[in-house]
């Protein structure tokens, strides 16, 4: 997929691969800085996996309303399909997670077991089958084994919306944005299997 850069200046590349996991990597500046790509059906159709390389400079403050900072986002802040990122609660702080929204407006959120720290790589991966089953991996490892929190109720839809694509914030206006370095973000229309995911962690 391609998309527009947009914020001020606008997300930077990182032409140092020392400082990225994969080749190039983007730097978010955490006030508006994100990539908008345009909408497309295959955002909203399950099964769906989702993956990503992650390193933080500041992590989300507020806790109410929580305060996330995704790596990608499929909203518009009302309207909402999905949102991959990290986010601070009180029960639940700086910790990443991935969260369905169902046409009804009921959300479904699988989240990490432990919080992630700044200027730490993290490789995040989420999945909904074709059943809405969902599930989270960070650096390969399935999440919900000890302190996390999984979902219990299969989601039966994603819902549909026209909101483009964000990465590192809501695409339409730079809400929720994301204050570090992006890599290797991927849409998969299918489930990866636990040694997919292991690979792309290791390769």
């Amino acid at each position: 997929f391609s998309g527009n850069l947009l914020g001020t200046p606008g997300p930077s590349w990182i032409t140092d691969p020392s400082l990225c996991k994969r080749g190039l990597c983007l730097n978010f500046d955490g006030v508006d800085d994100r990539v908008s790509i345009v909408n497309q059906s295959v955002f909203i159709q399950m099964p769906l996996t989702l993956i990503g390389w992650a390193k933080f400079d500041t992590l989300p403050t507020a806790l109410i309303p929580p305060h996330v900072e995704p790596l990608m986002i499929k909203a518009d802040g009302s309207n909402n399909s999905w949102s991959f990122s990290v986010g601070n609660s009180p029960s639940t702080p700086n910790r990443p997670f991935f969260t369905i929204f169902e046409t009804s407006g009921v959300k479904h959120a699988v989240t990490a077991d432990n919080p992630i720290t700044t200027g730490t790589w993290w490789h995040q991966t989420g999945i909904v089958d074709a059943s809405g089953n969902m599930s989270l991996y960070i650096n390969a490892v399935k999440q919900c084994s000890s302190g996390g929190s999984c979902n219990t109720c299969p989601t039966p839809n994603i819902n549909v919306t026209s909101a483009n694509l964000g990465l590192g914030a809501i695409a339409a206006n730079g809400g929720e944005p994301t204050d570090g370095i992006l890599d290797e973000l991927r849409i998969y229309n299918r489930v990866l299997s636990q040694e997919e995911i292991s690979a792309i962690y290791t390769a």
